[in-house]
């Protein structure tokens, strides 16, 4: 204490931390702020809307803060069958990127210059209705293609889903990584224990994913289930999670040990009375995909405690907010695609297909978008 008395930071001992901003909330006296936000409007200046995030998957329940037709920041809204009332980082200062750069105005290509040039909407629909006109109708099958993008609405998924049927194509796409799931069973791709369920499990498997970085809000569950007593195993590679684990192994064979009953976990798993397994998105690429749902099935036959009549162990993490949805709704081709034909392309929101280099560089694109 005294004139030589300095404030200063920990170096060796930062707050490392991916939900670290929900200090912001549990200050009492509002020393902690909000540093993009701080001192920009009053209080009584904002208007407050309810609303979901789309920045992870979890969909957590969040309010906007907006003045005019400006986001000032976002605030977690109580839910306790989601986020209780916290939000991750991502979610919380993702502000400044979701208000700059907005496409605001339909814009077409000069062809001449490959410049993009505002235009009317009149205009630019019309100019897409003769691009459709030029393909015939017994061709746009095989012709047309339809993307919805990770962070995409029900409702739109629905609208261009009846539009391309409409016009003769059933060729859509809703997973963007190239993953694999059965949209005909919502077991095969939900979080069947639900996020509540978590602090009901008696034992926890990680297969192939990095709760603390892929779905923070589920983490800080898994980890407060942990303090609570909770035994949590891992397959994959070492994760960094805030909570002690057991490796298991660092592929599928582990899990293969488990279904043959050669590995260490078999015996907790026979005594557990609700596990829960937890796989990632990449035990679901192509190349792992068989394999994984064949194990599974070999699991819940073998451990019945996997699924009951009032529990489901078996959990799918996924990484997108709008990758349900579209599954709900059956916005994808199990067909196999033939990109090399495609002529027209509409992506809402569909900028980060996995296949999207395939596509000729001769086809239309429409792309709709808030960026």
């Amino acid at each position: 204490r005294g004139n030589l008395t300095e404030v200063g930071t920990y170096v060796d001992r930062y707050f490392d931390s991916e939900v670290s901003g929900n200090i912001i909330d549990l200050c009492p006296v509002g020393a902690l702020t909000n540093k993009p936000a701080a001192f920009k409007v009053r209080p009584w200046d904002l208007t407050v809307y309810e609303s979901i995030d789309i920045m992870e998957p979890t969909s957590a329940s969040i309010v906007l803060d907006t003045r005019f037709n400006e986001l000032i920041r976002i605030k977690p809204r109580l839910n306790e069958d989601i986020n209780e009332e916290w939000i991750s980082d991502k979610t919380r200062f993702c502000v400044d990127g979701v208000k700059r750069q907005r496409l605001d105005m339909p814009l077409i290509k000069n062809l001449e210059t490959g410049e993009l040039e505002p235009s009317t909407w009149p205009d630019a629909l019309k100019y897409i209705s003769d691009k459709i006109d030029t393909i015939t109708p017994e061709s746009r099958e095989e012709s047309m293609l339809g993307l919805a993008g990770d962070t995409t609405d029900i409702e739109a998924m629905v609208a261009l889903k009846d539009f391309l049927n409409q016009i003769g194509c059933n060729n859509t796409e809703c997973r963007m990584d190239g993953t694999l799931m059965d949209c005909d069973i919502r077991n095969n791709y939900l979080f069947n224990t639900t996020i509540p369920g978590i602090e009901f499990a008696d034992t926890a498997l990680l297969v192939g994913t990095n709760p603390r970085m892929e779905a923070p809000l589920i983490n800080t569950r898994l980890r407060k289930a942990y303090l609570n007593g909770l035994d949590i195993f891992l397959i994959g590679h070492d994760a960094k999670l805030n909570y002690e684990k057991e490796i298991l192994g660092d592929n599928l064979s582990a899990l293969e040990d488990i279904v043959n009953g050669n590995s260490t976990y078999c015996e907790i798993l026979e005594d557990a009375q609700q596990p829960i397994i937890i796989f990632g998105m990449s035990c679901l690429f192509p190349s792992k995909y068989d394999q994984t749902m064949s194990l599974i099935r070999q699991l819940i036959k073998k451990y019945p405690a996997l699924q009951q009549d009032d529990w489901n162990g078996i959990s799918f993490l996924q990484t997108r907010a709008g990758r349900n949805g579209g599954l709900d709704v059956g916005f994808v081709n199990n067909n196999e695609q033939k990109l090399e034909d495609i002529k027209f392309v509409y992506c809402l929101g569909g900028d980060e297909y996995y296949r999207l280099k395939q596509i000729p560089d001769s086809a239309f694109f429409i792309y709709q978008g808030s960026h």
